[in-house]
């Protein structure tokens, strides 16, 4: 079996956005781009899917099939990635050190001295 070449990230990127909006206009403002860059993005999809992943009415946006399942797929994808960058990010934090004391403690010893204490 040959190995399925997969669709250009930001297309799937602009596409997830999209289903989760079901607006050009909302997908294009949680991304940062305009509608313009988000309709090239799924024209570029469905270019290289060769098949509608949604359809465009007065009404707004619905998924086809096609879309459903491209939806489903992108869902678990960018949850893993998130996933497995929050995995990364909070490997690479330093550790944590809480403290309860008094504010008269706190105010009067503590603070002045914070700046004595150097994170190696």
């Amino acid at each position: 079996m040959r190995k399925v070449r997969l669709p250009p990230l930001g297309a799937l990127r602009a596409f997830h956005a999209l289903a989760e909006q079901l607006s050009f206009k909302r997908a294009a403002d949680v991304l940062g781009v305009s509608a313009t860059a988000v309709s090239h993005q799924i024209k570029l999809l469905e270019s290289v899917l060769e098949c509608r992943v949604c359809e465009r009415s007065a009404q707004g946006v619905s998924l086809t099939e096609s879309g459903k399942v491209l939806y489903a797929g992108t869902q678990r994808a960018f949850s893993a990635l998130e996933e497995a960058t929050a995995q990364v990010l909070q490997a690479h934090q330093p550790p944590a050190l809480t403290v309860t004391t008094t504010s008269n403690f706190l105010t009067h010893w503590l603070v002045p001295r914070l700046a004595d204490f150097k994170a190696e």
